[in-house]
């Protein structure tokens, strides 16, 4: 595929522009473009193993620079450690395997263990502290303009982790049978993700522009329970960054509760659950919360065509661009295996189908 051309700027610097308009709710040039590429994916790429990507630091910032020359300079370097850091943190043993991301085994078996919960130190704690080590050797070999922390390892959000340190049908039993043990847990991953944050931003030496992370875990609750044992500790965490884009991710099925995103103060909902009609999800918040997706990871990049993608991308930014506040990506993380061919095709479609203005009001974006 030929280099994109863009006179006196680069595609990346461009593209990270646009973001940042929609990201405002606002209508840029054109619709921009985030694949959502992770380890798994990229390590398939380079034909590297999973085990050597996560163990050494060289070999991470290897492939992720292949992958971010390969794909115009979208891929942002960062510490990944898929979901091993934070649970790690909290004593959980990992099983690695060789060429798949690494399984975590839940820490807190018995009230024995729950007693002994508190928040990890994340200078010294698991894999956070190789993540911090991580994030500085990527910084002193491509710069810090090229790494961002504020994505940090395996991004992910208190419900996310206290069902990885608890197990996953165990904290649910917890909150149907045992609340209480529900809440104690959360409240401590709640800290901890705070924490997590604020220690990223003394290791990068900067305040984030962003705060990132997922929950894919409270799809599976209904609104009532969502309301209880979600909502107010995703709240927690953004609360205690006000003044920044608040990013939130997750591809369990959450189209019961999606008028709560607001009142979570999400700012921009990445990469949801691939199933739902987008432009039900735009008609629903689209005002309230920019949207970032959805084309599906399976259905579409991994089995269809570039023709097929670029289709379906066309179809998604008709249905979710008009107005502002929207990114193309997909629903979830990209999987292995994608052909290369697709990701570009999805690149291509940003550029060939979402030129502003479109159908519907222009409007500037509504918030600096």
């Amino acid at each position: 595929m030929s280099k994109l051309s863009h006179g006196s700027k680069s595609f990346k610097e461009l593209n990270d522009e646009r973001i940042k308009t929609a990201e405002r709710l606002g209508c840029p040039d054109q619709v921009p473009v985030s694949p959502s590429m992770l380890g798994h994916f990229l390590t398939g790429l380079a034909n590297v193993k999973m085990i050597a990507y996560l163990n050494d630091p060289k070999v991470m910032c290897d492939v992720q620079m292949f992958a971010r020359k390969k794909f115009f300079g979208l891929v942002t370097l960062f510490p990944d450690y898929c979901v091993i850091a934070e649970p790690s943190a909290f004593g959980c043993k990992i099983k690695w395997l060789e060429d798949n991301p690494p399984l975590v085994t839940p820490a807190i078996m018995s009230p024995e263990h729950l007693n002994k919960l508190n928040v990890p130190d994340c200078y010294h704690d698991g894999y956070l502290p190789a993540a911090i080590s991580t994030y500085r050797y990527m910084e002193e070999r491509a710069g810090p303009e090229c790494v961002d922390f504020s994505f940090g390892t395996g991004n992910l959000g208190p419900f996310d982790i206290a069902c990885l340190i608890r197990g996953q049908s165990q904290l649910f039993a917890d909150i149907k049978l045992r609340p209480e043990v529900a809440h104690q847990i959360l409240d401590t991953t709640t800290k901890m993700v705070i924490e997590w944050i604020k220690v990223r931003q003394e290791v990068a030496r900067q305040e984030f522009r962003r705060i990132s992370f997922g929950d894919d875990f409270p799809g599976y609750l209904g609104p009532k329970l969502f309301k209880e044992f979600a909502l107010p500790y995703i709240k927690r965490v953004f609360e205690a960054f006000p003044n920044r884009f608040h990013w939130w991710h997750s591809d369990g099925d959450t189209t019961s509760v999606l008028e709560l995103l607001p009142e979570m103060h999400v700012d921009v909902f990445v990469c949801f659950y691939p199933e739902v009609d987008i432009g039900l999800v735009k008609k629903r918040i689209g005002d309230k919360v920019c949207l970032m997706g959805n084309i599906d990871p399976l259905k579409i990049l991994l089995r269809g065509t570039p023709e097929i993608v670029e289709k379906e991308c066309k179809a998604q930014i008709e249905k979710a661009a008009a107005g502002g506040g929207y990114i193309v990506s997909s629903g979830g993380e990209t999987p292995r295996g994608v052909p290369e061919e697709n990701i570009f095709a999805m690149i291509r479609a940003a550029e060939k189908h979402g030129k502003y203005p479109m159908k519907g009001n222009y409007y500037a974006p509504r918030r600096s």
